[in-house]
């Protein structure tokens, strides 16, 4: 991404946002916390401007104006965090200044989170799906960003809900800033995402995996599966 502007200080994100809770008391946190955070406040750019009189160059920093916003979703029994965290050197990549940071400065970085599943899927989907439109659109309207591009990066079960968000974004006929996620969305990132189903079975083990990873309640009710099966109508 080529962009026409030098770079002003940015700010870093905490240290603890960078590890992954292990805790009862820290598990117990990762429930209340809020559908969007900032990880990664992006370089604000400075806008050169040519004076006529006398002839010279102004840098001014354009406050809050990161330029494009990159919201990660985790899958249904993902972290907002660990989801994105390498398990060969712990580095929370989102924000990490070495990784995802250093390729695109001038970005804000936000992860979604949601709660475990606790129902059926299909429904949990919906759900979280309009929770993540609302969520975003309320950011963008308080940061005065309406206009800014959104790239969204999606962790398995994580872009079924970003799919169904922008089907939901595209048809709010009477509210622009929920309409705008459709329109501003430039780019889709899947990492792992079951577009076309998968195997209960294997979704049921992987769920598991993922509950147990990150201290959630294990879902059991394979019945409730179908709608992410193989061929599944829902996808």
């Amino acid at each position: 991404m080529c962009l026409p502007f030098s770079f002003a200080k940015r700010e870093h994100i905490p240290e603890q946002m960078q590890v992954t809770p292990t805790t009862e008391e820290d598990r117990q946190g990762k429930e209340e916390r809020q559908p969007l955070t900032t990880v990664y406040n992006g370089e604000n750019p400075v806008v050169e401007y040519q004076t006529s009189y006398p002839s010279s160059v102004i840098l001014v920093p354009v406050a809050n104006q990161a330029s494009a916003r990159i919201v990660a979703v985790h899958g249904l029994n993902g972290d907002a965090f660990g989801s994105f965290t390498s398990t060969i050197n712990g580095k929370f990549w989102l924000a990490d200044e070495d990784m995802l940071p250093r390729h695109i400065p001038n970005c804000r970085v936000l992860t979604f989170s949601y709660p475990a599943l606790t129902s059926s899927p299909r429904e949990a989907i919906k759900q979280h799906a309009k929770t993540l439109v609302k969520e975003l659109a309320e950011h963008r309207r308080m940061e005065d960003a309406t206009e800014r591009p959104i790239l969204f990066i999606c962790h398995s079960v994580g872009g079924i809900i970003v799919k169904q968000a922008l089907i939901d974004s595209k048809y709010q006929a009477t509210d622009y800033d929920l309409r705008s996620i459709h329109i501003l969305t430039s780019g889709l990132v899947f990492f792992g995402t079951p577009h076309n189903g998968c195997n209960k079975a294997n979704l049921a083990s992987f769920l598991r995996q993922e509950a147990e990873t990150y201290g959630k309640a294990v879902y059991t009710d394979l019945q409730q599966l179908d709608s992410l099966e193989t061929r599944s109508a829902f996808l």
